[in-house]
């Protein structure tokens, strides 16, 4: 070839300028008829159409953009140096119900790398009960037992208050443990001044998580505010208003509601606390916003961009200063994970940290990737915390400043999705408010929906979970769950507070009860956590003063969801068949009955093998023939009860009735299944004795445990 290019070459003349609709034009001629939107277009959970392809156009259809992280609206950050000057806290999510456990856990975490402290509390701590006044299941469910300076100074032996910042969630109200934190802080020699982090309460989250608050409304918002007055008074920086929306991340809800939920649950703790006195700019510089974290990477960076839009846009609208930043927290969702092949929740928990982390947020909680499993060894909390390690040191994103800003898609994304999140948020204002939308099961009712989608989706295979419904492993062991038994930790919890109760004179613990009786006669909040903290020195337990504190024995109680993971419905799937092969020594097995050369059955073969083994079956794939009678004696041979055609639509109509007589004729009680889903002769084929069709879209789920049961695979 002696051809050479032209010195200079002209790349305008030989590629012209195109536009999107251009584009669009030539992308719908090779769909052939096809609708657009059909084919190209994506419909996600929060109702946003996702176009195939995002250009300069899209923006320019945009409000106004940020020009620069810290400015305007924040959308590209709350601070013009972003995580170059300040990185996000790491936070490590440790949890055992004894308090001396948890605490080898966080002195190891923070000797290794974690440079903030979050406490999670167990359920009968977050309700204002003592260990031995909760019920078995209860204490020690979700987090550690805190009963009393005691256990306190035992969760937080070792640990500098002025070192890092502590992170506490109280459940619906902070003052009980607020006294225990500030008496702790007196014996430790620190003044809460000089500690940071948030000791908050969310009262709407926690009556959608449990169902029940141990006090009312009203009284909830009364705790928060004069908690916040306590501590401005003490010239504390900790955060005491809680917006939890990691509950609602963590039952399925889509990103739209969680904003919108956020946003609606600020709202009211704004307007509540400005009823209590609390002036609506102190009120929002004491906001704590906490999120979960789905794997959708670029839905998930555009849901924390979005929810700095929503917060100043919230502010400008209640007349508050724009330029108060949102102080926001996020957790790697569990929702999210599986039991199944659990090693790949390290994939699942590296996609959401780094879209937190790419979002901006304040403080990353990582999830441990066996932690629906057991109590997480040291290993799986190193992997957790050195995921965000590395997302720092190695992958440097400790450097930069907003990376997804000017990214045609993710800058679109976020403009929509804060649009669908505002609009979310004027339902639930329309609805009377996020009380009202709780109390009445709508929020309930709206997050059941998408979340029974996600199921539908997860067991149609429209929504991959790679080692779940997709390219499963059977060769890696189903585990069972094996947390602390619920009866020891009680028990164990109850021994330890009765002999504590018992321990010295009878008279000084009456003293006690009677100095908690001047708290709760205090009409000064502030002054009832000063006389809590120090009877807490004295041994005034958590219960004890909250007892004593609240105003009234009234409860709030609200509808809640019955939450259940995408992934739960091939757990049980993989564990009845990993039951039955325990009892019979093998999995149950399903035949591939093989017709033609490689080019007319292989495509079905491949998708029935993934379909089946995602249930747990052993797949045999037959050894092609060309005709029925060839393959029946194989297959009898095999010894499965199910058996899977596999060829092309235009063969089925003369191979089915010949696969179905054949199979039942060697094998009767056999089931007979056909791989595809050729509609216009589904009812012949029903006719001729096919039991089920697998395809692009079919339940998982249904199917393969239909098949269990008319085979006798015990559950």
């Amino acid at each position: 070839m002696n051809e050479r290019l032209p010195e200079k070459l002209e790349l305008r003349e030989v590629f012209a300028p195109s536009d999107h609709a251009a584009w669009k034009r030539v992308a719908e001629a090779d769909l052939k008829g096809i609708p657009f939107e059909k084919k190209l277009v994506t419909k996600t959970y929060e109702g946003i159409d996702l176009q195939p392809i995002y250009t300069r156009e899209h923006l320019e259809k945009l409000p106004a953009l940020d020009q620069f992280p810290g400015l305007l609206r924040q959308l590209r950050g709350s601070t013009a140096s972003g995580n170059a000057n300040g990185a996000w806290l790491i936070a490590q999510s440790l949890s055992h119900p004894l308090a001396e456990n948890y605490n080898k856990l966080l002195i190891d975490a923070l000797n290794k790398g974690q440079n903030a402290i979050v406490l999670p509390l167990d359920l009968t701590t977050r309700s204002g009960l003592d260990a031995d006044y909760g019920e078995i299941g209860q204490t020690g469910k979700d987090g550690v037992s805190i009963s009393g300076i005691g256990s306190l100074s035992r969760a937080w032996k070792g640990v500098d208050p002025k070192a890092c910042p502590f992170f506490v969630n109280t459940g619906a109200t902070p003052l009980a443990f607020m006294s225990l934190f500030s008496a702790w802080l007196n014996r430790e020699g620190s003044d809460i001044s000089a500690v940071s982090g948030a000791v908050y309460a969310d009262p709407v989250a926690m009556l959608f998580e449990t169902g029940r608050i141990p006090v009312t409304i009203d009284e909830a918002y009364t705790h928060i505010a004069g908690t916040i007055n306590y501590l401005h008074g003490k010239g504390s920086g900790i955060r005491a208003a809680g917006i939890d929306a990691s509950v609602y991340a963590g039952s399925g809800a889509s990103a739209v509601q969680e904003l919108g939920i956020a946003i609606a649950s600020a709202v009211e703790m704004i307007h509540r606390l400005q009823k209590e006195g609390i002036a609506p700019e102190v009120a929002a510089s004491a906001l704590f916003f906490r999120f979960g974290t789905s794997t959708n990477l670029f839905m998930e960076i555009a849901k924390f961009r979005a929810s700095r839009l929503l917060f100043t846009e919230l502010l400008s609208q209640l007349g508050i200063d724009p330029a108060i930043p949102q102080f926001m927290a996020a957790k790697t969702s569990e929702y999210y994970h599986s039991t199944i092949d659990p090693y790949v929740n390290m994939l699942r928990v590296t996609t959401q940290a780094f879209s937190a982390v790419n979002g901006g947020v304040n403080v990353l909680e990582t999830v441990p990737f066996d932690s629906l499993l057991t109590q997480s060894d040291e290993f799986a909390n190193r992997i957790a915390r050195n995921t965000q390690l590395i997302l720092g040191e190695e992958s440097h994103l400790d450097h930069v400043t907003d990376p997804s800003g000017g990214s045609y898609y993710i800058e679109t994304l976020s403009s929509e999705l804060a649009q669908q999140a505002w609009q979310c948020f004027r339902e639930i204002e329309a609805a009377g408010g996020i009380i009202e939308a709780l109390l009445s099961g709508k929020i309930v009712n709206d997050i059941n929906t998408v979340a029974v989608k996600r199921i539908k989706d997860v067991a149609s295979r429209r929504s991959v979970m790679v080692g779940v419904n997709q390219y499963a492993n059977l060769k890696e062991e189903v585990r069972t769950i094996t947390k602390p038994d619920p009866k020891e930790i009680y028990d164990r919890r109850a021994e330890w507070l009765q002999k504590f109760r018992v321990s010295g004179s009878s008279g000084y613990h009456d003293s006690i009860l009677v100095d908690l009786e001047k708290a709760k006669n205090e009409s000064d909040i502030t002054k009832q956590i000063d006389i809590a903290a120090e009877l807490a020195l004295k041994g005034a337990t958590l219960g004890e003063i909250f007892s004593h504190i609240k105003n009234s024995s009234e409860v709030t109680v609200s509808q809640t969801l019955v939450i259940e993971r995408p992934a739960e419905q091939f757990e049980r799937l993989r564990l009845r068949s990993a039951s039955h092969k325990a009892k019979t020594g093998s999995f149950p097995s399903i035949y591939l009955f093989n017709i033609g050369p490689v080019k007319q059955h292989k495509a079905r073969a491949d998708f029935s093998r993934g379909f089946f083994e995602a249930g747990g079956c052993e797949v045999i794939n037959g050894r092609a023939v060309d005709n029925i009678n060839d393959g029946i004696a194989a297959a009898k041979e095999s010894g499965a009860k199910v058996f899977v055609l596999c060829s092309t639509d235009d063969t089925y109509p003369k191979l089915v009735p010949e696969f179905t007589t054949g199979i039942r004729s060697a094998l009767p009680g056999s089931l007979c299944i056909l791989a595809g889903y050729p509609k216009d002769q589904v009812d012949d084929h029903k006719r001729s004795g096919i039991d089920d069709f697998i395809f692009l879209g079919a339940d998982v789920v249904q199917i393969i445990s239909s098949i269990f049961e008319k085979t006798g695979v015990a559950k």
